[in-house]
């Protein structure tokens, strides 16, 4: 049986404002683009090292964070950290948690995820009012963010994505023939990702899998692992068809569709 597949819904995406302490933003590609949904247009500082700070109003739940669409260079340190107040960084924080950043897959950074559920698993000790975002050491371009994700809650089904798991990844490129024959091709630096299976069979499955797709109704977007595994790529996603359709295999177990794709990030940096 593959592990179970781990998600957060749309509801539990919180999109925060967030304050820069570090990083002057060029003009058009301010902070606000960091919780704008669109990871295409990016914060887009002139320097090489930001402090990103989230006011929540009030204590809340925090399971993850998502840097989505960065250029940050490999091994770069990232660091995120929650607290009571919005004064004392320097020292205890209730959550303090680096990841280094891993290789890159050609022209794009991987996304990075803080599995801050992991690291703090008492849900009170990941219970704050403010986030804080760093790079402990500085990167080696102009930072460059598509989204800065806070998820409030990290669910999973009970059995993940049957394998055989169908992965599409197009890159985008315009082409035009010319009146003597040759083919020109113009690169457009994007790439476009979609992941196709099917859930594993469960009785208690069905009841996720709708409820998940009766918050998104095919337009609202979410965080999914789609390989099973916290440990690879989270995904920004919506599901690719507003359809719903599910196979009874008994009266209480259902096989379902998985297919979604990944939104847009835009040109490589």
């Amino acid at each position: 049986m593959p592990p179970g597949l781990p998600y957060c819904l749309p509801q539990h995406l919180r999109p925060l404002t967030w304050t820069l302490s570090a990083g002057v933003p060029l003009a058009g590609y301010e902070v606000d683009k960091l919780s704008d949904m669109d990871p295409s247009f990016q914060l887009w500082l002139a320097g090489a090292s930001i402090d990103a700070r989230a006011d929540q109003a009030t204590a809340l739940r925090v399971d993850g964070l998502v840097v989505y669409h960065h250029n940050f260079a490999e091994g770069t340190t990232l660091r995120v950290q929650m607290h009571t107040d919005n004064a004392s960084w320097g020292g205890a924080t209730a959550v303090d948690l680096s990841v280094d950043v891993g290789p890159w897959m050609g022209r794009w950074a991987p996304h990075i995820f803080f599995n801050i559920k992991a690291a703090v698993p008492v849900i009170g000790d990941r219970t704050k009012r403010y986030i804080r975002v760093t790079n402990t050491d500085a990167n080696n371009a102009p930072i460059q963010i598509g989204e800065l994700l806070t998820l409030e809650e990290i669910k999973s089904t009970t059995n993940g994505v049957l394998m055989a798991l169908t992965k599409n990844i197009t890159y985008g490129r315009s082409m035009a023939s010319g009146k003597k024959g040759p083919v020109y091709i113009h690169d457009r630096r994007t790439r476009d990702r979609r992941w196709d299976g099917m859930l594993l069979p469960h009785s208690g499955d069905p009841a996720f899998h709708k409820e998940w797709q009766d918050a998104s109704f095919g337009v609202e977007p979410f965080v999914v692992w789609p390989e099973n595994d916290l440990t690879r790529e989270p995904i920004l996603a919506r599901f690719t068809d507003p359809t719903y359709s599910s196979t009874y295999v008994t009266h209480d177990v259902e096989d379902s569709a998985f297919q979604i794709e990944e939104l847009s990030c835009g040109e490589a940096y």
